[in-house]
């Protein structure tokens, strides 16, 4: 948003933090492997750095 207001500066720190997570009914226990994979592979190859490069989205961080 900045960068389309001339003369706006970001400050540093953060004044909102968003987690995301990803839930499983209890019955589908069984799935949690599975996404646990799929989730950990995503972010090792790189897919989610460059959905957050595409998405041109500055100072996200992404914990290990």
């Amino acid at each position: 948003i900045a960068d389309a207001l001339p003369g706006a500066q970001v400050l540093p720190g953060r004044f909102n933090v968003v987690q995301m997570a990803i839930g499983v009914r209890k019955r589908a226990a069984s799935a949690l492997p599975t996404v646990d994979e799929l989730v950990t592979g995503m972010r090792s190859d790189g897919t989610v750095e460059k959905a957050i490069t595409e998405a041109g989205l500055r100072g996200v961080r992404v914990p290990n």
